[in-house]
């Protein structure tokens, strides 16, 4: 419970970082939609908040309260590997020299690791409860994450105002997994958790989204949905996403505490009748020794009785049954 609640921690941090890299590329995809016109601003903004979360997260990495795995190592390192691209990224993002599914496939990539972290908590704990809720979690961050793959695509669909048959495919499939990651999630929560997602991620954004999705199914030729107001709409749901995950997290790391401290007491319990059992059987030990040494004495003593003064009479005490 240890080594999960020093992985929750982290899993948190990199969660965190996770969420600021799915805002910039939502702005990113706005920006490069729109040729550098709109979102310029907000992008520079949302680059400083990522900037941040990546100190905080390689501070951590760097610190002494890291778990030390061999697998956790390996995903450190293709994170780090994976986000040193990010500069040239954002060059070339200024520059209008990257397409919008390129820099979607960066951020996706760094997204990936950080997610690998909840995958490694799930398959190192033990406890059957906190690996279910490890695996909820990680269910629900993969389907946060393919709703920013989502808002960015459309981002693009709704700039051009038309949708291309692999861009509309990949767009089935992006919804397709959203579905598949809350099935998943709702059969390891609890109905007291599923419910609650039901009454946070709701609202006019979240309808809204759902409408506009229909109007891109039908697959019209022209798609007369402002990118502006779907953006809008969109980032609206997404944050009730985050919010609802910032619960889990808290569920997670409350369970976990509450595991390691049942653990501590049980251990303790245990620790107090091995110790009981322990002196009891040191007090019985003490007295069986002691009674067979006053045995062996008595008839030491009645054996050199009868050696030295030939008193065939003597008789040694029996000292119980």
């Amino acid at each position: 419970m240890k080594t999960a609640e020093k992985l929750q921690n982290f899993a948190i941090t990199a969660a965190a970082l996770s969420d600021q890299l799915q805002r910039e590329l939502g702005f990113t995809a706005g920006f490069l939609s729109s040729k550098g016109a709109k979102l310029s601003t907000e992008l520079q903004s949302q680059r400083k908040a990522t900037n941040q979360k990546i100190t905080k997260f390689s501070q951590l990495i760097n610190s002494k309260n890291i778990v030390k795995f061999d697998a956790l190592d390996e995903i450190i390192a293709n994170y780090e590997t994976a986000l040193a691209k990010i500069s040239e990224t954002r060059n070339l993002v200024e520059k209008q020299n990257i397409k919008v599914k390129e820099s979607i496939a960066f951020y996706s990539k760094v997204n990936e690791q950080l997610v690998k972290i909840n995958r490694l908590m799930a398959v190192t704990v033990e406890d059957k409860a906190i690996s279910g809720q490890i695996y909820a979690y990680l269910n629900f961050m993969r389907l946060k994450e393919t709703a920013g793959i989502e808002r960015a695509l459309l981002s693009k669909v709704f700039s051009a105002g038309e949708i291309d048959i692999p861009t509309y495919n990949q767009i089935l499939v992006l919804q397709a997994k959203q579905q598949v990651y809350l099935h998943v999630f709702n059969d390891f929560s609890s109905h007291e958790r599923t419910q609650s997602y039901v009454k946070v991620v709701a609202g006019d954004a979240v309808n809204e989204v759902e409408r506009i999705r229909k109007v891109v199914l039908k697959k019209k030729k022209r798609m007369r949905i402002a990118p502006d107001y779907w953006f809008a709409n969109a980032s609206a749901r997404i944050a009730k996403l985050s919010e609802f995950e910032v619960l889990l997290a808290s569920d997670l790391e409350r369970s976990i505490t509450n595991v390691k401290s049942n653990a501590l007491n049980d251990l303790i319990k245990l620790a107090s009748v091995g110790f009981v059992a322990l002196m009891c059987s040191l007090t019985i030990g003490i007295f069986l020794l002691n009674h067979i040494r006053d045995q062996i004495r008595s008839l030491s003593l009645s054996m050199k009785k009868v050696q030295q003064d030939l008193d065939l009479t003597s008789r040694a005490n029996i000292m119980g049954d």
